[in-house]
């Protein structure tokens, strides 16, 4: 049976929703706002636009990200992930940021494979959404209030993962693992003392199974500080790039197992 018309169904309660409309952050005040709500730019047909570089219904990967960006960068950006067309895959100074370029180079550890961000794929095997939907006010930096992280779990996440049923579901940093494991407190109520924890010692869990079939692996973000991180834990090894390409072939044994 096909999977399109609940992810459709998803898809049109997104734009609908207005659950964070009255939460405001910052000295300004601001409050987070729809995709849908931004006259001019890009409200991708998906439940985000992250989505709109892998959205393979039936993937074996998920990977959830923090949060997609804050309204400014959404604006300037007309909601694109990448404006202008890559040329060379390989190039790093083609990507409009270092971290997709470096985590396209990571799924490819997977044995999968991400198309260009400004292409997309329904068929890659991949699956890619964030924790928080919504655009925040203020810096692409500034932290996430956790009600919308918890909010936009139950209504949109939760739901995604059980669309999908991905074989192994990639977050990557704390926040995407700590949503995720928000999720599932009905069903585990032991993830709560986890989710409590730091980082470092939810990664070094490895895994955590979250259902029969679906597995939670957490990883350090792709990015520049999470490299950083990802490098403390082992200071005397490798680089923290070199560390975090050995973490994402652990994953792929996983798949393949």
């Amino acid at each position: 049976m096909s999977k399109q018309p609940a992810y459709n169904e998803m898809i049109r309660q997104r734009r609908a929703c207005d659950a964070c409309m009255s939460i405001r952050v910052g000295k300004d005040g601001k409050n987070f706002r729809n995709q849908s709500a931004f006259t001019g730019v890009l409200d991708a047909d998906h439940l985000g636009n992250f989505s709109t570089w892998a959205h393979d219904l039936n993937a074996q990967v998920m990977i959830v990200g923090q949060d997609y960006c804050d309204a400014a960068t959404y604006v300037r950006d007309e909601g694109r992930i990448q404006k202008k067309p890559i040329v060379d895959l390989e190039d790093v100074k083609e990507y409009s940021t270092e971290t997709n370029y470096r985590l396209r180079l990571l799924v490819k550890q997977l044995g999968l494979e991400l198309s260009s961000p400004s292409l997309g794929s329904s068929t890659s095997g991949v699956f890619l959404t964030n924790a928080i939907l919504c655009m925040k006010p203020g810096e692409m930096s500034d932290p996430n209030p956790q009600k919308v992280y918890n909010t936009c779990g139950t209504n949109f996440l939760r739901p995604l993962i059980e669309l999908v049923r991905p074989k192994a579901i990639i977050t990557l940093g704390v926040q995407a693992t700590r949503s995720v494991l928000f999720t599932y407190l009905e069903r585990h109520p032991e993830f709560k003392a986890i989710r409590a924890q730091g980082f470092k010692a939810i990664f070094q869990r490895h895994a955590i199974e979250l259902e029969k079939g679906v597995t939670l692996f957490p990883v350090y973000h792709p990015g520049a500080l999470g490299r950083m991180n990802r490098k403390k834990i082992e200071p005397t090894g490798p680089d923290g790039w070199s560390l975090q390409v050995e973490d994402w072939k652990r994953i792929k044994q996983h798949i393949n197992g």
